[in-house]
């Protein structure tokens, strides 16, 4: 059984605390979209530096130790936790360009990328609990390809009408979008990633 491999994986155990770290970074991030645009956004650089700590811990982990038969392959887990660094690296930069530029009352739309993300997060943390109890990953990841669809159309809906606006906030915004679509992305890479490596152990 799946779950079995995975349950009380120390490697495993590295990524659910990024997954739970990066999760609390987009719940950070929806609230300066919605209205507290400086606020959180230390909070979510920190949420960055404990992640960059994360990733160091895992990749000496699986530089100095032998993994089990049974057990996720070492690239597996290598590129798994490099896409949610990236994703929470996107994450900030969007955070932190919100505060650089001073950009407030967010567009419309906007708040509902941000959503898609915070959302999508959650679906990544829940995949690699799937994982282990030898739950429904596939679901998760399914999960995932429809927020990175429903996100599509909004950053594009948004990139049209800040390109029409035309001023240097807009060319600002128009930089957000891109970051957060971007992590929006690398949240359904993850979970691709993770059904791909499930199914080799299944």
């Amino acid at each position: 059984m799946v779950g079995l491999a995975l349950r009380g994986h120390p490697a495993v155990g590295l990524l659910e605390n990024m997954s739970a770290n990066l999760e609390r970074a987009a719940a950070l991030l929806l609230d300066v979209v919605g209205g507290d645009p400086h606020g959180p956004v230390y909070e979510i650089l920190e949420r960055e530096r404990v992640g960059d700590e994360l990733v160091r811990d895992l990749l000496t982990y699986l530089e100095s130790e032998s993994l089990v038969a049974g057990a996720l392959a070492r690239e597996d887990l290598q590129e798994l936790a490099r896409v949610l660094e990236n994703a929470l690296d996107d994450i900030a930069s969007a955070g932190d360009g919100m505060r650089l530029y001073r950009l407030e009352d967010p567009p419309t739309q906007m708040s509902e990328l941000a959503a898609k993300v915070a959302q999508a997060t959650v679906l990544v943390r829940r995949g690699l609990a799937a994982a282990q109890s030898g739950g429904e990953v596939r679901r998760c990841w399914i999960g995932l390809a429809h927020l990175e669809d429903e996100g599509e159309t909004l950053a594009a809906a948004l990139g049209t009408t800040l390109r029409d606006e035309g001023t240097a906030s807009a060319a600002h915004w128009r930089d957000i979008v891109d970051l957060v679509e971007e992590a929006l992305h690398g949240c359904q890479h993850a979970g691709a990633i993770l059904v791909a490596a499930v199914l080799q152990l299944a």
